[in-house]
């Protein structure tokens, strides 16, 4: 495995390509669609994805962590018609087509058993795409939408396992993405300091409070937190203690978005990670003696506050905001809650037409009637809010065991490969512990049927791929 340092030309490249996209998305937030300055975006997007596709990589992760789906979901607007070709797809498609010339013209790495796998899935998903236009009465938008979703993103998985060759690679990706994190914590800061985060009314709440933060960037701060615990445990030095302090903002961000699946999913990875830490257990536990002496101090200062000003409106916000915390944390097990119920319902009816097609599915871009008494709807299937139930009811037993057995089988190998160095036991845990955390958190939300979260997803499974091959341990 070469060690070879990144060109900074690559790396200036990254950085500009994300400073241009960001003022498009700003422009395009601000004051509309911009044709002149898409074009202009566009002819540098394609050129330097094309020529660097590493630094096309390093612009994804960054702006898809700082504008999440206003930049992934960011049209092609042209005569007052919306194209959906999105601005991370100008990103991808020559990275895409760069990458393949490349694996042509040299054919390594080899794809393995499992590798091929994926693209049976992809077969899968395309003959049911075109049974589901032709003989199922499909919504033809929504029907290309979730092949996009199901094969087009999902490519990211063989393009990282191909262009992370070397660990200076990964150390500049990792960068990227800490600053993509540290930047989104620009939003709650916004949601603290307001009341109510931006983009917080596309999940309203069934229980008292507000969000501080949105349920995407929230998200995206579970992945930072997951990344930097290992790094804490493994190594010491400079940027280790920026992350000392970085990882309690980001619990901070994750509490304050109010996402109670997010909470539960993180509360597992944490104990498969007691689990199976074995002999480095001690300095986990090191880590959070130091958290909650720093939890502590700050509910004492909390207290100390309210005592000293019992009737101000900073400690009426404390104590609203604990009592938030608290409803919601409780609403877990409430049954009666009326997202809790939502969820039952769809879920049930989901099932019960899953069993009218349970090798094929329903197929791509359909729906179902969801009738709870006063509130009836038709909901699509790929918005159920389960990603593997919506992957089972659209593609039916066949599509999910593809799924399934292909994930296993990547976080078998990633877990039995042997470690010779503190960066593999880094990448293995990361990785592992993303796969552990994103397993329970899909059974919840529309996660692999929305961009700006499939492609985490599979954007780790190509670096775990990366890891177990040899090219990052």
């Amino acid at each position: 495995m070469t060690n070879k340092i990144i060109p900074k030309q690559l790396v200036a490249s990254a950085i500009f390509l994300s400073l241009l996209s960001s003022v498009l998305v700003l422009i395009n937030l601000l004051f509309g669609f911009s044709l002149p300055l898409y074009l202009l975006v566009a002819i540098c997007v394609v050129t330097l994805s094309f020529v660097y596709p590493l630094a096309g990589l390093l612009a994804v992760t960054f702006l898809t962590l700082l504008w999440s789906q206003n930049f992934t979901l960011s049209p092609f607007i042209f005569n007052q018609s919306e194209y959906k070709f999105y601005l991370v797809d100008l990103f991808l498609v020559p990275i895409y087509f760069r990458t393949a010339l490349d694996w042509f013209k040299y054919r390594q790495p080899a794809l393995t058993g499992f590798d091929k796998l994926l693209l049976v899935f992809f077969a899968w998903v395309a003959l049911i795409f075109v049974f589901s236009l032709a003989f199922w009465d499909a919504n033809l938008a929504t029907a290309v939408s979730s092949l996009k979703n199901y094969i087009f993103y999902p490519l990211l998985f063989f393009v990282i396992w191909y262009q992370f060759r070397n660990r200076q690679i990964f150390s500049t990706w990792f960068a990227f993405f800490m600053a993509g994190a540290l930047a989104s914590l620009g939003f709650f800061v916004y949601g603290l300091l307001t009341g109510q985060g931006l983009w917080t009314e596309i999940t309203p709440l069934s229980t008292a409070g507000s969000r501080f933060l949105d349920f995407n960037h929230a998200f995206y701060l579970c992945l930072a937190f997951i990344l930097g615990l290992p790094y804490l445990i493994w190594r010491k030095d400079q940027f280790s203690r920026v992350l000392t302090w970085l990882l309690p903002l980001f619990v901070a961000g994750i509490l304050g978005s109010l996402m109670r699946h997010l909470w539960l999913a993180l509360t597992i990875y944490l104990v498969w990670l007691l689990i199976t830490l074995g002999s480095d257990r001690a300095s986990l536990k090191k880590l959070v003696a130091k958290y909650l002496a720093l939890v502590i101090v700050i509910f004492s200062l909390g207290i100390f506050v309210a005592n000293l000003m019992p009737h101000s409106q900073l400690t009426q916000s404390l104590g609203d905001q604990r009592g938030y915390l608290a409803t919601r944390f409780f609403s877990l097990f409430d049954d009666g809650d009326t997202s809790i119920a939502w969820r039952g319902t769809l879920w049930n009816n989901a099932w019960s037409n899953f069993l009218d097609a349970p090798l094929t599915g329903a197929g791509l871009g359909q729906k179902i009637f969801i009738d709870m008494g006063s509130y009836k709807d038709y909901v699509e299937l790929r918005n159920i809010h389960n990603s593997f139930l919506a992957v089972l009811t659209q593609l039916g037993a066949v599509g999910l065991l593809l799924l399934l057995v292909f994930v296993l089988a990547q976080l078998i190998k990633i877990w039995t490969f042997k470690v010779c160095s503190n960066l593999a036991l880094i990448v293995r845990y990361s990785v592992s512990g993303i796969i552990i955390f994103c397993t329970i958190a899909f059974m919840f939300q529309p996660y692999l049927e929305a961009n700006f979260f499939s492609i985490w997803w599979w954007l780790f499974l190509g670096l775990g791929h990366a890891y177990y091959e040899s090219t990052l341990s």
